[in-house]
């Protein structure tokens, strides 16, 4: 698991990686999720370009499409 604080409210993460242990951050092994905030709640979670399935880059997180 990865965590990304950057742009996130005090202390909070903003994407949220899962991929089996030992995966590379390059590798499209990745399934991410986006925080979404009002506030310090967190109000959505979505879904890089929309999937729960286990096929993105954690390194390209922040230029994904999430919904």
């Amino acid at each position: 698991m990865e965590l990304d604080y950057t742009g996130g409210p005090g202390d909070s993460p903003v994407y949220v990686g899962f991929a089996l242990p030992g995966a590379a951050t390059s590798d499209a092994v990745w399934k991410i999720m986006k925080l979404v905030y009002s506030g310090s709640n967190v109000t959505r979670l979505l879904w890089a370009e929309g999937s729960v399935q286990f096929v993105n880059i954690w390194d390209n997180r922040a230029g994904l499409n999430y919904s």
